[in-house]
């Protein structure tokens, strides 16, 4: 393994930036093919970063709710209240 690849992976793993270290090498191909700067290169990453914090923060508070079933809109009955404006809600 390069030791500039060891260096970087030490890093992010201090910085505990766990999603940078798994993403960061496929974004710089992708950068490199598509001509990006550094500077977008890097929002690229940190955007990843944040993203997959935001979601885990959000799945974090879901298990931490302890609720007995996990229910979405998706999964809404909508025919078992025919009075309830599906579209409207949809919507919302």
């Amino acid at each position: 393994m390069p030791v500039n690849k060891m260096l970087i992976e030490t890093y992010l793993k201090k910085l505990k930036m766990p999603q940078v270290a798994k993403t960061y090498e496929s974004l710089a191909r992708e950068a490199a093919d598509n001509n990006l700067d550094y500077e977008e290169y890097l929002l690229c990453v940190l955007e990843q970063e944040v993203h997959q914090r935001e979601n885990n923060r959000i799945q974090r508070g879901i298990r931490q709710a302890g609720f007995p079933v996990i229910k979405t809109i998706e999964s809404f009955d909508f025919l078992a209240i025919p009075s309830l404006n599906k579209p409207r809600v949809l919507k919302l």
